[in-house]
């Protein structure tokens, strides 16, 4: 085709941290949950406390599931601080009903129906009916570098170009088109 400029948009895929276990338990990456929630069972457990696994446990919290997201971080959704976000975030977390999470948790092993992490130098088990792991985005770069050559313009935006939360995917795709 003759176009102008193109943007990528080719997005990311989840990253799944090395954790013993994910080779042979079935576990949901948050894109999936938020696909098929209905699919989770009671009780969920979220690996993985930054934005994406907080909203992710939100999400499920507010749809009936008991959920405990498991943070490395001493807080949860830690690149929220801008003061109007995290805020906002903590008061509606507090507000759902059978929501909680565990900070400083090291994830240690998963299997079916159970999470064991380590918090204080002990090691913990959580029993669960679904797990989530919400371990990052890896971008999808090289695929966004195919579309390179076909228009004198090109743009990447979003999780292509670098990790982001939709904040910074939006703002990255108006600074794409502002500059056509």
């Amino acid at each position: 085709e003759d176009f102008d400029a193109v943007i990528a948009a080719c997005g990311g895929t989840a990253a799944v941290p090395p954790i013993p276990g994910t080779e042979d338990t079935p576990f949901f990456t948050p894109l999936a949950a938020f696909a098929d929630e209905k699919a989770l069972g009671k009780r969920v457990v979220v690996i993985g406390g930054g934005e994406t696994g907080a909203e992710t446990g939100m999400y499920l919290g507010e749809a009936g599931h008991t959920v405990t997201v498991l943070t490395r971080s001493r807080y949860l959704a830690p690149e929220a601080w801008s003061v109007h976000a995290y805020s906002l975030m903590k008061r509606r977390w507090e507000s759902i009903e059978g929501f909680s999470y565990i900070p400083q948790a090291v994830t240690l092993s998963i299997e079916p129906g159970a999470v064991t992490y380590e918090k204080d130098g002990e090691h913990r088990t959580l029993a669960c009916d679904s797990i989530v792991i919400a371990g990052g985005v890896r971008s999808r770069t090289e695929d966004a570098l195919g579309y390179a050559g076909c228009a004198p313009q090109f743009f990447m935006i979003g999780d292509c170009d670098r990790a982001m939360n939709l904040q910074h995917c939006t703002r990255s795709a108006l600074a794409a088109v502002s500059k056509l």
